[in-house]
């Protein structure tokens, strides 16, 4: 399984799920209707697939839905904290996943434009995270 980082993935405290709008990262795919969602600008989208996204080899997420029109990836952060055991942390530049038991960071993302983005590029060594570096979306 490879990492995912197609589009974007914005860290959402106010997402109720996980979404992404690419299926090139989804696995263990199956058809999966959820409620229709009502995006920020008032358009309703439907979900066609659902299944699982490995970000890195830390952090994966369950449920996720696929929205078609869809043109950046959303991380609830109340199912990442379900899927991946962990407690999230923020900065004002960083937030940090750490391993609920163990509290190694396992994750983390940036600030950029008033929103938190997951990285790949962020190095998380020994559970401590050492550098983000800036990506361009």
């Amino acid at each position: 399984m490879g990492e995912c980082s197609l589009l974007p993935w914005i860290i959402d405290t106010r997402a109720t799920l996980h979404a992404m709008g690419t299926l090139a990262c989804l696995f263990d795919q199956y058809e999966g209707s959820v409620s229709p969602m009502v995006l920020p600008d008032g358009s309703v989208i439907h979900a066609t697939r659902r299944g699982r996204v490995r970000l890195s080899d830390t952090v994966s997420l369950q449920n996720v839905v696929y929205l078609p029109t869809l043109s950046c990836n959303l991380i609830s952060t109340s199912k990442l904290m379900d899927d991946c055991s962990c407690d999230i942390s923020s900065t004002h530049t960083l937030c940090i996943f750490q391993d609920r038991t163990t509290k190694i960071a396992i994750g983390a993302g940036e600030r950029r434009d008033e929103l938190y983005y997951f990285s790949n590029s962020g190095m998380v060594l020994g559970g401590t995270v050492l550098a983000v570096q800036q990506a361009s979306v």
